[in-house]
């Protein structure tokens, strides 16, 4: 893909290019590199080391995964049981700490990143319960910008819009930090 001129807003992908990314919402403006997505340029590094793609093994992309530095070798089915979890919880009111919140959303940021090693068959699977998952927790959170969530955890970079949301129902201790912050909700 090509670098758009200056001023030309973000471009789509080339017609063909295979899109490494799962389906997230990208604001106007955020794109790196020539026009390339964090998504986009975590896949091109992944396939300059020659870790792209494990056709049809989601265990070595769990193990790779961890040697990159998560804490353990998860599978995609774990860590979509996981958000899932996150996602029912927010809708009902997630009540812990603001701490446990920002952990739980790291299971979101392991798909973004295996997105990246699976091969297009597991991709296809897989995508059509993230996007189900995706859709809920938009409709069961507010976007601030991460203004609220900001204010006590670092923001990973904006392809990452899952933080930059905040439940709508605030509850328990999440709710009274989020709200010190200036989150509104019910």
């Amino acid at each position: 893909m090509t670098a758009a001129p200056a001023g030309a807003g973000p471009q789509p992908p080339a017609a063909g290019a295979r899109r490494y990314d799962l389906p997230v919402r990208r604001a106007a403006g955020w794109w790196l590199d020539g026009g390339r997505t964090v998504g986009e340029r975590m896949a091109a590094e992944a396939d300059e080391r020659g870790e792209l793609p494990l056709p049809g093994n989601e265990a070595a992309v769990g193990e790779r995964l961890r040697r990159r530095g998560w804490r353990a070798a998860f599978t995609v089915t774990e860590m979509v049981d996981d958000w899932a979890w996150l996602v029912g919880a927010v809708e009902r009111g997630y009540d812990d700490s603001v701490d446990e919140y920002a952990n739980d959303l790291y299971c979101r940021n392991w798909l973004h990143e295996a997105w990246l090693l699976l091969d297009d068959h597991i991709v296809a699977i897989r995508t059509p319960r993230i996007r189900e998952l995706d859709e809920r927790f938009l409709a069961a959170t507010v976007d601030d910008d991460g203004l609220a969530l900001g204010r006590f955890h670092g923001l990973p970079h904006p392809d990452l819009w899952w933080w930059r949301r905040h439940p709508r129902v605030l509850l328990g201790d999440l709710g009274r930090s989020l709200r010190s912050a200036g989150a509104t909700g019910t």
